[in-house]
C-alpha cells in the first residue's frame, strides 16, 4: 500500500509540469486577438492588406503554440502515468518475486510430504527425514530411542516421527498418520 501511495505522489508531482503546457495552450487567446486585429485593419484604405499580413502570421503562431501546448500536455500526462506506475509496480513486483522464490520450494516440499503421508513407504521416508533433521529435544519427545524404534519398524514410532516431520513442514494433519502395519518377515 505504501508503494502505491508513493507512485501516486510521483504521478501528481510530475503532473505539475503540465502547467507549462497550459501556458502554451494560451495560444488560443493570442490567435483570437490577432484575428480580431487583422479584421480591424482589413478595412483601412491603402495599407489594410499589407498591415493584415503580420497579424495573420501572429494568428498562425498562436495556433502553433496552442497545438504544441496540447501535445506537451499529453506527453507530460503520459510521463506522469508511466513514472507513477513504475515507481509503484517495480518494488511491489520485486517483493512478490522474492516471496515467490522463497514460497514455491516450500509448496513443492510440503506437497511431496503430504503425498508421502498417504502411503506406508512414504510414512517410513517421513520418519527417516524426521530422524535426520529434527533436533534431540524434538526426538526425545517421541520416546527414549526413536532411532531404534524406526529400525525395528515400530508402527507407533514411525507414525510419531512422520507426524513430527509433517509438523515441522507446517502441514496440519486433519487425521494423524496411521501407524505402518508391521510387515510379516
Amino acid at each position: 500500500m505504501r508503494w502505491a501511495r508513493i507512485g501516486l505522489g510521483v504521478y501528481h508531482r510530475t503532473l505539475v509540469a503540465k502547467g507549462g503546457a497550459d501556458d502554451l495552450a494560451g495560444g488560443v487567446r493570442l490567435r483570437g486577438q490577432m484575428s480580431n486585429a487583422a479584421h480591424a485593419v482589413d478595412g483601412l484604405p491603402l495599407i489594410g492588406n499589407k498591415l493584415q499580413a503580420p497579424f495573420t502570421q501572429a494568428q498562425d503562431a498562436g495556433a502553433s503554440m496552442d497545438h504544441a501546448g496540447q501535445h506537451l500536455g499529453a506527453a507530460v500526462t503520459t510521463l506522469a502515468q508511466v513514472m507513477g506506475s513504475v515507481t509503484a509496480c517495480l518494488p511491489i513486483g520485486l517483493g512478490l518475486l522474492a516471496w515467490a522464490v522463497v514460497r514455491l520450494p516450500y509448496v513443492r516440499r510440503a506437497g511431496r510430504a503430504r503425498a508421502l503421508s498417504d502411503t506406508a513407504a512414504g510414512m517410513d521416508v517421513l520418519a527417516l527425514a524426521a530422524l535426520t533433521t529434527a533436533g534431540p529435544r524434538e526426538l526425545g519427545r517421541i520416546g527414549p530411542e526413536p532411532a531404534n524404534g524406526w529400525r525395528e519398524r515400530d508402527p507407533l514410532v514411525i507414525a510419531a516421527l512422520a507426524t513430527l516431520q509433517l509438523d515441522r513442514l507446517g502441514i496440519c494433519c486433519a487425521t494423524p498418520p496411521q501407524p505402518v502395519p508391521p510387515t510379516g518377515r
